[in-house]
């Protein structure tokens, strides 16, 4: 099959979203289809303007250029590229899914999308996005023959709207559990590392409040690109030393640092599905996160600790009940045979079989 896959940001931008992408997209080349990935020409978070095309694995890789908000940008669509695919895979609730509205008629293959949290990441343009909800979105969905819902959280929020229920279904994110081990083991030791945007959705002002609350004598690691100004603010409170900014480094750093940590801690107000949370599992670390949905559905299937990021104390409680545990010393081990369900392989097949099965099979 030849197969192309749409995204706002990829490579090389980093992402929770954009690595879902390449892991989907090796896995797929791999097992010998034709992937690419068309995306936006600009990064966001500094408004790099990027060359039209490039490849990254072996996986031709286009840029269109783009007006309006990153939220919602607008794009031509090239319908001649688009049908030179066998499959046409959108990747988040926008501009994109809503062009095939009208567009989609035009379209000879298949068409299919992945949720990713819709858009529901901020209260930002809440009015507008409940429109969008409840009278743009359904109208999208019934254009795409297959949803993939890569949350319990999206699969019910796109349940209540999707006008085929039988085009809706749950395939939650594959996770690359070696992501983060390290080439060579390390003493773990009490610190805590957050791995992910410097968002304001993220709220690492409160998990930065909650960790000197607690005054462990141990460090908090913050790992990730600054997204809208989130890093500044927090190095412009002259905080301790015991909380280290790392910014974005580089996988095998990453990897070198969690060896060395216990907790992976969390207080994100939206995640779509968790996948960070999932990574450092997977590397053997003790998940403290904020209870949200997507957070709650993994700590209950397999371990770590939920609180309220928001409430000031919140943390100590959790850490002093993880130090108490009998389990202390051997629960990282017993989270990452738990999380084995999460391998990409067996993800891939499913998402290659529903494009098998509707190939054939025009929208309506």
């Amino acid at each position: 099959m030849r197969i192309l896959h749409y995204v706002r940001q990829f490579h090389p931008s980093v992402g929770g979203i954009q690595d879902v992408v390449l892991q989907i997209a090796r896995r797929q080349k791999a097992a010998g289809h034709h992937v690419e990935v068309m995306t936006l020409d600009r990064i966001f978070a500094d408004n790099e303007k990027l060359p039209a095309t490039d490849e990254v694995d072996g996986i031709p890789i286009t840029r269109v250029p783009f007006r309006g908000i990153r939220q919602y940008p607008l794009l031509k669509l090239d319908l001649d590229t688009v049908n030179r695919f066998d499959v046409f895979h959108i990747h988040c609730v926008d501009s994109m899914l809503d062009k095939m509205i009208y567009l989609r008629h035009r379209i000879r293959g298949s068409v299919f999308l992945t949720t990713h949290g819709l858009y529901f990441h901020t209260e930002k343009f809440a009015r507008i996005k409940q429109l969008f909800y409840r009278f743009i979105t359904p109208r999208a969905l019934a254009k795409v023959d297959k949803v993939f819902a890569c949350s319990r959280n999206d699969h019910e929020l796109i349940g209540r709207i999707i006008p085929d229920p039988d085009r809706l279904m749950l395939v939650e994110n594959g996770v690359a559990l070696d992501k983060f081990l390290p080439a060579a083991p390390a003493e773990r030791t009490e610190d805590m590392v957050y791995i992910g945007r410097m968002a304001s959705h993220k709220n690492v002002d409160a998990l930065v409040d909650r960790f000197l609350e607690a005054d462990t004598g141990a460090r908090l690691h913050l790992v990730g690109r600054d997204f809208d100004g989130t890093l500044d603010r927090l190095r412009a409170r002259n905080l301790p030393d015991s909380v280290v900014f790392h910014g974005a480094i580089d996988t095998d750093a990453i990897a070198d640092l969690v060896a060395r940590c216990r907790y992976f801690v969390s207080a994100s107000s939206f995640e779509g599905f968790g996948l960070s949370a999932v990574e450092a599992m997977g590397a053997g670390l003790i998940p403290i996160l904020n209870d949200i949905p997507p957070f709650r559905a993994l700590v209950e299937g397999h371990g770590g600790y939920l609180i309220d990021f928001t409430r000031p104390g919140s943390l100590t409680p959790a850490l002093e009940a993880a130090r108490r545990s009998p389990e202390h010393d051997t629960l990282g081990e017993t989270l990452q045979r738990s999380v084995r369900g999460y391998s990409w392989d067996e993800k891939v097949k499913a998402i290659l079989a529903q494009y098998q099965q509707s190939r054939a099979r025009p929208a309506s």
